[in-house]
């Protein structure tokens, strides 16, 4: 079994359930849009290590998603025309492709976190019909990092609120080949 896979085993094990970990306390901001019903949100906090963590929402327009991503959307998700879209993704200290690697709880929490802030920027923009997309890219910033991956995986769908689903589909990422990625919408 992969390495992050266990770890997270290890975790579910001695705190039982992902929920009661507690995610960082972060600031919600966003970037003045073009059109203003769609902005880019923005998530900044700081973990116990005084590193920054930047979590970042970006809208991608239906021409981008359905040309250029190219993606296999599962049967859960529904989209159309009206749907927004997002990419969420995040840095630590301006680095995109780290790792946090002082501890796995650190990255447990920024996971848990990433997904609290897809939850409250849905909730407090009340958006209906909107779909959040998560890839985990390579930390050489190249393809996809499948473990990383399927530790993202196993933190949604352990922390995701029952009113939420998700599923994996795949989109086109920055090799130009199909690369795993999880969606998120409000049932």
């Amino acid at each position: 079994m992969m390495k992050l896979q266990s770890i997270l085993y290890e975790i579910l094990n001695e705190v039982g359930d992902l929920k009661s970990i507690e995610p960082y306390k972060y600031k919600l901001m966003y970037v003045n849009p073009k059109d203003k019903n769609i902005k880019t949100h923005l998530g900044y906090f700081e973990d116990e290590d005084n590193d920054e963590v930047v979590v970042k929402m970006e809208p991608v327009d239906h021409v981008k998603f359905y040309s250029f991503l190219s993606p296999k959307v599962p049967n859960s998700i529904q989209i159309d025309d009206n749907t927004l879209l997002y990419y969420v993704g995040y840095v630590v200290n301006g680095n995109e492709n780290q790792e946090k690697k002082s501890s796995f709880s650190q990255l447990l929490r920024i996971v848990k976190t990433l997904v609290d802030f897809i939850v409250d920027v849905i909730e407090k923009n009340q958006y209906e019909n909107v779909v959040i997309f998560i890839g985990a890219a390579a930390k050489t910033g190249m393809g996809h990092d499948s473990q990383k991956f399927r530790f993202y995986e196993r933190v949604v769908q352990n922390v995701l609120p029952n009113s939420y689903q998700y599923g994996i589909g795949s989109a086109i990422g920055n090799t130009g080949k199909h690369q795993p990625v999880i969606y998120i919408q409000k049932k």
